[in-house]
């Protein structure tokens, strides 16, 4: 857990957090419909949801961030489970509610994701993708040091819409 100030703090999500998780990964995929790739329709089974919660650890976890009792917005990581991969990490699901946008909350998301997930023996590098819908979004990952190596061009269509997908990466 980090502390920001005395009402806000950045900490892990359990199964505890469920409700609130489901509503804001319902918000994120409804009002930033080119940023993600599910559906914004998509069912949530509340079972399985909460499972994944309770199985997190400092491997494979979903950061919030609190203001009070609000969560202001998350971000994902997961480390790689191959063999073969296993020096690599996934940052997924970064968002943050308009009411907190424009205060720096999503820099202190990415950060302490990116802190935690480097401090796991072995990894040493970290992937995530961003699509061309979000530009403030790849202006922050690249302010903290992710570089693009990669572009599928027409990666997400939504009516009538399409955008593409830069990949990026940070190594440690």
């Amino acid at each position: 857990m980090l502390p920001i100030n005395s009402t806000t703090m950045i900490r892990a999500l359990t199964a505890s957090d469920l409700d609130e998780f489901i509503s804001i990964r319902k918000e994120m995929l409804a009002s930033a419909v080119l940023s993600f790739g599910a559906d914004p329709d998509r069912h949530i089974d509340r079972d399985q949801t909460a499972r994944d919660l309770e199985a997190k650890n400092s491997e494979n976890f979903i950061l919030g961030y609190y203001d009070g009792d609000a969560l202001l917005g998350l971000v994902g990581c997961m480390r790689n489970v191959r063999k073969k991969e296993r020096h690599k990490a996934m940052i997924w699901g970064m968002y943050v509610r308009p009411a907190g946008r424009g205060k720096g909350i999503g820099r202190k998301l990415i950060s302490e994701a990116v802190h935690k997930i480097s401090l796991v023996d072995g990894v040493d590098k970290v992937h995530l993708s961003v699509t061309s819908a979000a530009g403030p979004a790849r202006s922050l990952y690249e302010s903290v040091g992710f570089q693009a190596f990669g572009v599928e061009r027409d990666s997400i269509r939504w009516e009538g819409e399409v955008v593409d997908e830069v990949f990026m990466e940070l190594v440690f």
